[in-house]
């Protein structure tokens, strides 16, 4: 039997089924990880840098078992990967 906390989001497909409480959606790449962990999938991210020095936009690049699952853009490293893996985490219908 399956109880659903007050408050939550229920998110399901065919393959997993992942509760994500709206207070942490933000934290895009720790549930990420995290939904990975449970379902013992590989996780990885590379980056792609672009434009000049003073003005870099920074592409990260999700993959999960080795096949790329979502692309984020950001000026930094850290805001391309969560803008990846929040695109990833709603593709995928897990939030």
């Amino acid at each position: 039997m399956s109880t659903t906390v007050p408050g939550t989001l229920r998110c399901t497909n065919s393959t997993v089924s992942y509760r994500l409480n709206p207070s942490i959606a933000p934290e895009y790449v720790l549930t990420l990880n995290n939904l990975c962990q449970e379902n013992g999938w590989e996780l990885d991210v590379t980056y792609e840098r672009s434009g000049p020095q003073d003005d870099e936009t920074w592409t990260a690049v999700v993959l999960i078992d080795h096949l790329e699952k979502g692309r984020g853009n950001g000026r930094n490293k850290k805001s391309a990967k969560a803008e990846a893996c929040r695109l990833v985490l709603e593709e995928n219908g897990w939030m």
